[in-house]
């Protein structure tokens, strides 16, 4: 798996998507871009693969080695060309990818001297007739010492089993023609098989490219979706903290005040209800002691009459008293 980071950062090095594609096809081209030295061999083959994709070189190349994986192992070889900016380049992988190819391609080295040219994809012609032993002269191939040796064991009595290019073989020649061209065939067969995995290869390696870069574009706007969520979520969560509590004071104020106003209230009216109370108390107070005073005084008034009344009697009485001893004391 790609680092997005690094893969960022090398495309930001090519410039577009489309020139690190181009790059990314260049051989020894690093797959997985995890360290910086990827974004670094990016920063210095970007134009390169631009030049040389525009040119064709590279695409010669692939033609000629037959995958991507052929062009990366030929491309590790000592002398390998860095620039792929000339035929030559084209030229040297041509010689290497074959001589690899070698290795486990035997229609490589089958020599084509012996017959005349073909298509690599169509059928060789060749003509059975039965002709006199004087209608052409016997003669023999030079593609392959075996051939040599072949032809010349048979004598110009022996008769032609066919002919190509106006050239009569014999059976053995014939046999060495058919198999050469058969090689051909396979070889021709072969190389069109390597072509078109390259094809698929470069068709694949394109695919994948996209995907990364999908992947990449969706990972970026799955994550500006997740922190922009993120942003709303604790927006709103602070929003509705802050209208809650704005709320709740408001709820609270209104609360006190009006508690406040009934409370003033009640105390006015309890005042009210106090005063007037006060007042009536009062005013009966005055009354009783009003009235206390009158009965105090009418009181007062009748102990004094009667205090008078006492003291003249008493007067009388004394007065009777000192008369009558002064009458009785007269006879004494």
């Amino acid at each position: 798996m790609a680092n997005n980071s690094i893969y960022d950062q090398s495309v930001a090095a090519c410039g577009s998507k489309a020139a690190f594609n181009q790059a990314s096809q260049l051989p020894g081209a690093p797959r997985k871009l995890d360290s910086q030295n990827d974004v670094n061999w990016y920063k210095a083959n970007c134009k390169q693969g631009s030049s040389s994709a525009s040119s064709g070189i590279f695409q010669q190349i692939l033609n000629v080695c037959g995958s991507q994986s052929a062009v990366d192992q030929a491309s590790k070889l000592p002398g390998a060309p860095k620039n792929l900016d000339s035929q030559n380049d084209v030229d040297w992988y041509r010689s290497k990818c074959k001589s690899n190819a070698a290795k486990v391609t035997p229609a490589d080295t089958i020599s084509t001297a012996s017959a005349p040219a073909v298509s690599k994809t169509s059928t060789p012609s060749t003509t059975a007739t039965t002709t006199s032993k004087a209608s052409a002269p016997a003669t023999s191939t030079t593609g392959s010492s075996s051939g040599s040796s072949a032809s010349a064991s048979y004598t110009e009595t022996e008769p032609y089993v066919a002919y190509a290019e106006e050239v009569g073989m014999t059976p053995a020649e014939f046999d060495l023609y058919s198999q050469e061209k058969l090689l051909g065939l396979q070889a021709g067969y072969a190389y069109d098989q390597q072509e078109l995995a390259g094809n698929q290869q470069l068709m694949l390696q394109g695919l994948r490219n996209e995907a990364a870069a999908l992947t990449n574009a969706t990972s970026t706007t799955n994550t500006q979706i997740e922190q922009d969520a993120a942003n709303w979520r604790q927006q709103y969560t602070a929003d509705s903290e802050r209208a809650m509590r704005e709320y709740l004071g408001d709820v609270d104020y209104k609360t006190k005040t009006d508690t406040a106003k009934i409370e003033g209230q009640y105390a006015l009216d309890l005042q009210d209800i106090i005063n007037a109370g006060n007042k009536e108390v009062e005013s009966v107070k005055g009354e009783y002691n009003l009235g206390a005073e009158r009965i105090r005084g009418e009181y007062g008034k009748d102990i004094e009459n009667i205090r008078a009344d006492y003291g003249k009697y008493v007067a009388n009485v004394n007065r009777d008293a000192s008369v009558f001893g002064n009458f009785v004391a007269g006879f004494w």
